[in-house]
């Protein structure tokens, strides 16, 4: 048992040294997570343009960063005004970054884009709804209801703010706690 796991260490690693020499940093670690198993619904075909997108996100993010704007603190929330619209988020440092983050990684139709994306009239399940960009993605391609988790409080309670209107029209629910509560029950 011992020798296979030292086996088993010392080929992760030598995967990992030829990787990082042939593959960029983030086709590596898709490409490990390949060869252990832990992906399996990733072709290897998606590996080689994944540096390509990296590193475009990256730009999308720092134009967006700088197009993002402070513009109210209140009660431990800050209102950032984004192209997409204002976003509460808990008054964090980088939160605005952060933002600009999560509104680039929208522009990539990562969930599905035109093809199998959001629909009018589908209900959308956000887990893990953070502040709302996907939940406001969703609105605007036409779902008909949002299920929206979030465990973190301080998240939560931007989101609430973000979605108020919604809320109260019935087009938004929210669970504020985790998907999970243990191993063996999803809430």
């Amino acid at each position: 048992m011992v020798l296979y796991l030292l086996w088993y260490c010392v080929f992760a690693l030598l995967v990992m040294g030829l990787s990082a020499l042939i593959f960029a940093r983030w086709t590596c670690y898709v490409l490990i997570l390949r060869v252990l198993g832990k992906a399996p619904s990733c072709p290897l075909r998606c590996l080689l343009p994944l540096e390509a997108q990296m590193k475009e996100r990256q730009a999308r993010c720092a134009r967006l960063v700088a197009q993002v704007q402070l513009i109210d603190r209140e009660g431990g929330l800050c209102l950032w005004k984004a192209p997409e619209g204002s976003y509460w988020m808990p008054d964090r440092p980088l939160s605005g970054s952060s933002l600009a983050d999560m509104l680039a990684e929208q522009t990539f139709d990562h969930y599905g884009g035109a093809r199998h994306g959001v629909r009018r009239g589908d209900t959308v399940i956000d887990c893990g709804a953070n502040v709302g960009v996907f939940t406001r993605m969703a609105l605007q391609s036409g779902a008909r209801l949002v299920l929206a988790i979030e465990p973190s409080p301080a998240t939560a309670a931007s989101f609430k703010r973000n979605f108020a209107a919604e809320i109260a029209a019935g087009q938004v629910l929210r669970y504020d706690g985790g998907v999970w509560r243990d191993r063996k029950s999803v809430v």
